[in-house]
C-alpha cells in the first residue's frame, strides 16, 4: 500500500484494526467499540523527500 492509497482509505485501516483488536481481546473480557486513526504520519525521509519534491514544483 502506498501513502496515497492509506490516507485514502484510513476508514478501512481503521476497520481492520478493530477486528484484529477484537480477536485478540475479547479472550480477556475486552469488547472493542470503535478505532479511529487520527493522523498518518510517513517516516522522516518520506516528509522530506515529499517537501523537496512540493518545492521544485513552484
Amino acid at each position: 500500500m502506498n501513502l496515497d492509497d492509506a490516507f485514502e482509505q484510513k476508514n478501512d485501516i481503521a476497520k481492520a484494526v478493530e477486528d484484529e483488536l477484537e480477536k485478540a481481546m475479547s479472550a480477556y473480557g475486552y469488547e472493542i467499540v470503535q478505532t479511529l486513526i487520527v493522523d498518518i504520519e510517513p517516516d522522516e525521509h518520506v516528509k522530506r523527500a515529499m517537501n523537496e519534491i512540493n518545492a521544485g514544483k513552484f
